[in-house]
């Protein structure tokens, strides 16, 4: 782009992929940012790790902003994204929430280090009825954006909307909140935080969104943010149906991670039979990370142990990650099914 100048960079990494990347992932500005970066002549280019935001010849940087806070989409390529992504809480539908006005460690750090550990908001309109017990009269309603300290720390403004309940006892509180920024709110009733929820329209594919101040892409030298993802490391389990050549009572499951260049020996129990036929559960005995391309970094075989009376030297194939599910122990597993 011949003429333009950097102003900040946003980029996405998933230790999932190959180098690092993350093509699950589409970095999109949201309508009203779009509309802002055009008044300010900025603009926005895609990246194959997220994008970059550009100034124009003659963009005027200064310029008042009606729209301090600039919104970009994390747009889900992969429906199994959860699945192999670290997550600090439980899966839940809703849109994960980072802010780059708070401090995460290192600058332009968009999330804590380890498992994604961000608020996962669910998308409210700016009109509903909200349910309260007991019933109400004449209740204090307000709505407060999300704002950050002088430190980095979440914290909520002063209130944009404010509006009083009808009179009347009632167990659903009508609320009109009118024109609104799109952005997160938290929803109060007679001073009581109700709802924290992202307020504006949400794309289909939406998995999260990235909050930027616009005055951040205005400093001497361009913000650099990351989105740093790791993937999850569930449990493995091999399910073996049917009659191996070879019994397996005198065989061992190992896997072999060549980049450590550790080697687990898998735990077997008899299960019930499976799709009509005997089946033994292999576990392994941790967690192992889960990869894109598992066979670049791990091998997994069923070996008949040293002195057996028979010979089996079999490579098997890797869990899915559309077989997650979560375990019975606490955590998650994921399976493979072998037959014979």
């Amino acid at each position: 782009m011949s003429g333009v100048s950097l102003l900040g960079q946003l980029r996405c990494q998933h230790s999932y992929f190959a180098h690092n990347g993350c093509p699950a992932v589409q970095l999109q500005p949201s309508d009203a940012c779009q509309a802002e970066l055009a008044r300010r002549q900025w603009r926005f280019r895609p990246s194959g790790d997220g994008g970059a935001v550009y100034a124009l010849p003659g963009a005027d940087s200064s310029a008042p902003s009606a729209a301090p806070l600039l919104s970009f989409w994390l747009l889900r390529q992969d429906p199994w994204l959860d699945s192999y992504t670290a997550q600090a809480t439980p899966v839940s539908s809703g849109l994960y929430y980072l802010d780059a006005r708070l401090a995460h460690g290192q600058p332009g750090q968009l999330n804590p280090a380890g498992p994604l550990n961000a608020p996962r908001l669910p998308v409210s309109p700016t009109r509903f009825d909200w349910p309260v017990n007991p019933a109400l009269q004449s209740a204090a309603l307000t709505l407060c954006p999300a704002t950050a300290s002088p430190t980095g720390q979440a914290d909520w403004g002063a209130p944009v909307w404010q509006a009083l309940s009808p009179a009347a006892m009632l167990a659903q509180l009508p609320v009109a909140l009118g024109p609104l920024a799109e952005g997160r709110y938290q929803f109060r009733v007679n001073q009581q935080p109700a709802l924290d929820a992202w307020f504006g329209p949400v794309p289909t594919q939406a998995w999260g969104v990235v909050v930027i101040d616009a005055s951040a892409l205005q400093a001497t030298a361009p913000p650099d943010y990351l989105l740093s993802l790791e993937a999850s490391s569930p449990q493995w389990r091999y399910h073996l149906l049917g009659t191996p050549p070879v019994p397996l009572a005198e065989c061992q499951l190992q896997l072999h991670d060549t980049q450590t260049g550790q080697r687990l020996n898998f735990s077997a129990s008899p299960e019930d039979a499976l799709f009509n036929r005997p089946s033994t559960l292999f576990t392994s005995p941790q967690g192992i990370t889960l990869l894109a391309e598992p066979g670049r970094r791990y091998s997994v075989r069923l070996q008949s142990r040293q002195g057996s009376a028979h010979s089996l030297n079999l490579t098997l194939p890797y869990p899915a990650v559309d077989t997650l599910n979560p375990s019975s122990q606490g955590g998650s597993q994921v399976d493979a099914y072998v037959y014979f």
